[in-house]
């Protein structure tokens, strides 16, 4: 979290981001409850029917995140709005479910967001240049930390179990390349001319490449047609 610490590593007292974080998403969570379709952030309305407006309203609950340290990224958070309602094709029902009351495990974002809640608490750190609450572990001597707080927030582990699921189901789809890199077996670039470009490309006997050799063999063959009794 980049700004958190003065050059003498003493807390940033100026540093806004869990306060900025949690306005975002109460504005977000606000424009949500109820039947409201209708989001103000930052003074600008969003319509959430809007396939552009709810596609920016799920980018900016993602840097939210990301600004204080939750690293999910959009498609995993696309793959929890989907886990949410997996028999809808409608992502605002799911939105609206997380972001309000969501019945998943009865997880909800308010106790990350409210007054006293975790970015409230972090935030009060800041202000009174609280360095222990980032640097130790876990509580001691009934002290919160940081790390304690984020282990044991319900929604925040929510996003952590999306991103690792989605991760494991998207790293099933890949295989090993050179200098043990990760590649997709299906490029999201195959189009129709690259899949057409492979079939028209086989090996000789020598190992040489021969373009266009499927297609243009296919052509000179003579089909047989067979029929049955019925014509």
């Amino acid at each position: 979290m980049t700004g958190l610490y003065n050059k003498d590593d003493n807390i940033n007292r100026n540093y806004t981001t869990f306060a900025d974080c949690a306005t975002t998403l109460n504005q977000i969570r606000k424009g949500l409850i109820g039947d409201s379709t209708k989001i103000d952030i930052n003074g600008k309305i969003y319509d959430i029917n809007d396939v552009a407006n709810f596609d920016f309203i799920v980018s900016n609950i993602i840097n939210a995140f990301n600004s204080i340290g939750v690293m999910i990224t959009k498609p995993a958070f696309y793959h929890l709005l989907h886990k949410l309602n997996p028999d809808s094709t409608d992502y605002i029902e799911s939105l609206r479910e997380m972001m309000t009351s969501s019945k998943s495990g009865g997880v909800s974002i308010y106790a990350l967001i409210s007054k006293d809640g975790v970015l409230d608490k972090l935030n009060n750190a800041v202000k009174s240049g609280d360095l222990n609450v980032f640097t130790r572990d876990s509580n001691k001597d009934g002290k919160y930390s940081g790390a304690f707080l984020y282990a044991k927030n319900q929604f925040i582990t929510m996003l952590a179990e999306a991103t690792s699921e989605y991760k494991m189901a998207t790293s099933e789809m890949m295989t090993l390349g050179a200098g043990n890199t990760k590649m997709y077996m299906y490029a999201q670039n195959n189009t129709v001319s690259d899949v057409v470009d492979d079939l028209n490309t086989s090996f000789e006997s020598d190992g040489s490449i021969r373009k266009g050799s499927i297609l243009d063999d296919m052509k000179d063959v003579e089909y047989v047609v067979f029929e049955d009794e019925d014509g």
